[in-house]
């Protein structure tokens, strides 16, 4: 169960920063940002939420796989 709340942690964290900042505070000390692609603006929220789904979400995965069925 700890693996959800760290995946909920990451979640409630890297986004807002991504969103409000344009970096987690490791990518700020690296002096990199993340940015909109069309155009030099901080990432949207449904952007940001995307680009976590996209390095972090493929850990579902194996989340999901340890889970049992009980029927």
């Amino acid at each position: 169960m700890w693996s959800y709340s760290l995946l909920a942690f990451f979640w409630a964290w890297a986004i807002p920063l991504w969103k409000m900042r344009g970096a987690t505070p490791a990518q700020r000390l690296l002096g990199l940002r993340v940015l909109d692609e069309t155009e030099p603006n901080l990432l949207s929220w449904p952007r940001a939420a995307i680009r976590w789904v996209l390095l972090y979400g493929w850990t579902l995965v194996g989340v999901a796989s340890n889970l049992t069925v009980v029927l």
